[in-house]
């Protein structure tokens, strides 16, 4: 596990911090995490999965201090723009040591944008006050989702689901997409699948590439 005398300071603190917050919620550091941002709304999204149950509850929303880009993928390195689509993230994921505060690496390209060409790397969401690529949180909110990350992976968590967002792909904002940004409309849909199974399940869904497609199941052994 990436650390230093100062994040584990940080994570420890935080997570202290939590606690009052997190018990009344039937929530305790450690729980699995899952985490959503969406662009438009620059909001991320931290959702835990309390002990011995089967769905994720929200635990908190953060305001995102900075989105790099616009509504769009991220195409190519030094486009400018943060990535969209569905990640996962390890330990390994985390960055104790970074320009940018404290930094969690998104994993990007994964096997779908490699399948589409897609080029860019070290993009993280991270605390600090601007980004060339990825998703700026305050420091306190960046804290609090450093600290429950790492308590997940130190309690067993392997990896952690962010599913990244143009906007809130509901039906109704689906419905202006197809005359203001015809562009990404096809490619949009697509994630809807995975947005729609996560609003229906509360779990996040095995993903896996059909064709040039995600295809979204149930995880084996959750029901």
């Amino acid at each position: 596990m990436p650390e230093t005398a100062r994040s584990r300071s940080i994570v420890d603190e935080t997570l202290a911090r939590l606690e009052g917050e997190l018990v009344p919620l039937g929530l305790a550091p450690g729980d699995p995490v899952f985490l959503r941002i969406f662009k438009e709304e620059s909001e991320l999204e931290i959702w835990m999965k309390p002990a011995g149950e089967p769905f994720f509850a929200l635990f908190k929303v953060h305001r995102l201090s900075s989105v790099a880009g616009q509504s769009g993928p991220k195409l190519r390195e030094g486009d400018g723009q943060a990535p969209e689509g569905f990640y996962e993230i390890g330990a390994s994921s985390l960055r104790p040591e970074t320009r940018h505060y404290l930094g969690i690496d998104l994993g990007f390209p994964n096997a779908y944008d490699q399948s589409r060409g897609r080029t860019g790397s070290d993009l993280m969401i991270h605390g600090g006050s601007s980004t060339a690529g990825g998703f700026v949180l305050a420091p306190g909110a960046m804290d609090e989702v450093y600290a429950l990350a790492d308590a997940a992976f130190r309690a067993g968590q392997d990896l952690c689901a962010i599913h990244l967002f143009p906007f809130r792909l509901t039906d109704s904002r689906m419905d202006r997409v197809w005359s203001s940004q015809p562009r990404w409309t096809e490619e949009w849909v697509n994630f809807k699948e995975g947005f729609d199974f996560f609003e229906n399940v509360r779990q996040p869904p095995a993903i896996a590439l059909a064709g040039d497609r995600y295809d979204f199941r149930l995880v084996e052994g959750e029901n």
